[in-house]
Parts: C-alpha cells; sequence; structure tokens
C-alpha cells in the first residue's frame, strides 16, 4: 500500500503479486491488483484536521 500512495505501480503490482502467492484467495487484492494492471486505480486522500 505504501508503494500504491507514493503512486509508484511498478513496485505495486510487484509487491500484490508477492502477496498474492501467499494468499490466493484474497479476493480483494486480486481487484486492486487487476485496477493497477488496467489502469483504472484511482487513490483518494483525506486529510485529518486537528
Amino acid at each position: 500500500m505504501v508503494c500504491l500512495m507514493q503512486k509508484d505501480q511498478t513496485c505495486a503490482k510487484q509487491n500484490f503479486k508477492s502477496y498474492l502467492k501467499f494468499y490466493p484467495n484474497d479476493t480483494t487484492a486480486k481487484q486492486i491488483l487487476k485496477a493497477i494492471e488496467s489502469g483504472n486505480l484511482e487513490i483518494k486522500e483525506s486529510k485529518i484536521e486537528e
């Protein structure tokens, strides 16, 4: 997720693929990887006000 927040899609893809080797049934991770690969992933930043 750090890679995604840094907008490093190559790093994010590698990490999600590695993660899915250990957790192949994680549908959320599969969906995120698919979105990264298709270019349809949108990350919205939110700010916490104190």
